[in-house]
């Protein structure tokens, strides 16, 4: 500092120095949260998509049969806790992530080294093991529960008194893969499955029986 007061001259010097370094952090900081931003978009659609298969799975546990595992596995347990924890687990992650709303071009960086929204630093690593892990623990329930369904129809299907035992192999296939219906659970669907799956030792021919 005596140096700079004694040789008023370099303040030149530095302020152009101190100028360049700024402009270099700059772009290395927007290119860093560009690279963030978009990383956490696609976490953000991950974790939408976890968030609408934990409300799948509490609504498959509303259905009697597959909640009390009567099926041909009901001797084989969910592997990922009651449907409860899960959701409230899934609800404390979930609600603590959030992506940043600027681009990059709104971020002016002159009175803060960083983003006034999100608050990053540069350079900063953010581990979101915890938060994949639980994605694939919620992706492994809703697979349990699809089997199980899946199990449960099939079983209504080989049951059926129709004898045409190749219609009954098409039946049975498309019995197999009903991860859809999951797409489209609400109360009055629920309600007829429960019915169905209730009533699954009286006559089901006219369900069983191909729609046009």
């Amino acid at each position: 500092m005596r140096a700079l007061i004694g040789s008023p001259q370099r303040w030149g010097a530095l302020q152009d120095e101190f100028s360049r370094w700024r402009q270099g952090y700059r772009k290395a900081y927007l290119e860093d949260h560009s690279l963030r931003y978009e990383r956490d978009r696609v976490l953000r659609d991950q974790i939408e998509e976890t968030t609408r298969r934990v409300l799948q799975i509490e609504r498959f546990e509303r259905i009697v049969v597959l909640r009390d595992g009567q099926g041909e596995d009901a001797d084989v347990e969910l592997n990922s806790g009651s449907p409860d924890d899960l959701s409230d687990r899934w609800d404390r992650v979930a609600g603590q992530f959030r992506v940043c709303d600027r681009d990059g071009s709104d971020i002016p960086l002159i009175n803060e080294p960083a983003c006034r929204e999100c608050h990053g630093r540069l350079g900063q690593a953010i581990n979101y093991t915890d938060t994949f892990e639980l994605m694939s623990e919620v992706g492994r329930a809703f697979s349990d529960y699809c089997d199980r369904l899946s199990t449960v129809v099939s079983g209504i299907v080989l049951d059926s008194e129709n004898s045409d035992q190749l219609q009954k192999l098409f039946r049975l296939n498309s019995a197999g893969d009903l991860s859809d219906l999951a797409n489209v659970l609400d109360d009055k669907v629920i309600s007829f499955l429960n019915e169905l799956f209730g009533n699954a030792s009286g006559n089901l021919d006219d369900w069983t029986l191909p729609h046009s």
